[in-house]
This record gives C-alpha cells, sequence and structure tokens, in this order.
C-alpha cells in the first residue's frame, strides 16, 4: 500500500490523517477507548488509549496551553494534543512509517519551537487567555454557564481544566 509521507530534514514522517485512514483501510477494527487530558508535574497531557484488532496502544502528547497564537497548538490546544496523542498510538499499533512514532505534526512543531522557543508558566503567575477560554468552552459544552475566572491563577485555572476535563469524560461516557 502507498502511505503519503512528508520529508522533514532527510526522514519520512506519516501526518496522523494518513495514519487514520492506513487504520481504515487495513486493520479490522480500530477503536478510541479514553481520551482525557491529564495533569503530570505541573504539564498537561492528553492520554488516548486505542484499540486496533482487539490489542490496545496508549499515546501521549503535551497539551501547549503556551504556544503562539498563529499556530494550531495556539488557537486549539487540548484539540492538537489529542490528535497528537491518537496519532502516536497509531504509531505504535505499526500505523506509518516503521522508522518513528512521532507524527509529521509533531516533529514539525518540535522543529518550530527549537528555532522559537516559548517560555514556561509559573503556576502561582496569572491564568493564560488560553486556559480562560478553554474554560469558559468547557463549561459551554457541559451545558453550564462559565463562571468568572478573573483573577485565577496559572496554577488555579490548570486545576479547574483537569476537574472540567473529568466531567466532559464522564458525560461522554454517559452519552
Amino acid at each position: 500500500m502507498n502511505i503519503k509521507t512528508i520529508d522533514i530534514k532527510g526522514k519520512a514522517y506519516v501526518t496522523v490523517a494518513e495514519r487514520v485512514r492506513l487504520v481504515h483501510s487495513e486493520r479490522e477494527s480500530f477503536e478510541v477507548l479514553e481520551s482525557i487530558a491529564v495533569e503530570v508535574a505541573g504539564r498537561w497531557l492528553w492520554r488516548a488509549v486505542i484499540k486496533v484488532n482487539e490489542k490496545q496502544y496508549i499515546g501521549t502528547a503535551e497539551v501547549k496551553l503556551n504556544a503562539a497564537k498563529n499556530l494550531p497548538d495556539g488557537t486549539n490546544p487540548f484539540e492538537c494534543a489529542e490528535t497528537s496523542a491518537i496519532g502516536r498510538a497509531l504509531g505504535f499499533a505499526g500505523l506509518g512509517s516503521v522508522e518513528s512514532i512521532a507524527s509529521a505534526e509533531e516533529v514539525i512543531q518540535a522543529v518550530a519551537e527549537q528555532e522559537y522557543p516559548t517560555p514556561r508558566y509559573n503556576s502561582d503567575g496569572p491564568a493564560t487567555e488560553q486556559q480562560l477560554s478553554t474554560i469558559a468552552k468547557l463549561y459551554r459544552d457541559l451545558g453550564q454557564e462559565p463562571i468568572d475566572c478573573t483573577g485565577m491563577s496559572f496554577g488555579d485555572c490548570a486545576q479547574l481544566l483537569r476537574d472540567l476535563s473529568k466531567r466532559m469524560q464522564s458525560k461522554r461516557k454517559a452519552s
């Protein structure tokens, strides 16, 4: 089967979209069992557990809350992390290039971060606009009126995001 790749610094990488196309065309079954944001040591990660042909695979990706607004991670950090985590899990399942588990999108982002590093946030510092807008969106998705987060710290918003993510996961499982 022909696999579409992107050349990055002389090495072929496969996009997440191509991995999804491959799983649907080459495998008997594919299912996302879990997809959730988790906080680990002050960093937000997305964890995806998938099942391909009755075998489970886990992929993780960092939620880049401080990404530049002109990048996809800057406008939709949770969605991008979820896509990356699923892409990594598909890579572990053997879909795409055998040479790399990382997707083309991950490598492009890593190269951009090396060239234009962004600072990490202090948990006692102010909340980011991305945190505040994601909190408001999660409340709306839960069918609730968003709360006023004015004056909340980065760490307080991170905790609230964790709680709201768990509630969203429970809501998805219930439906």
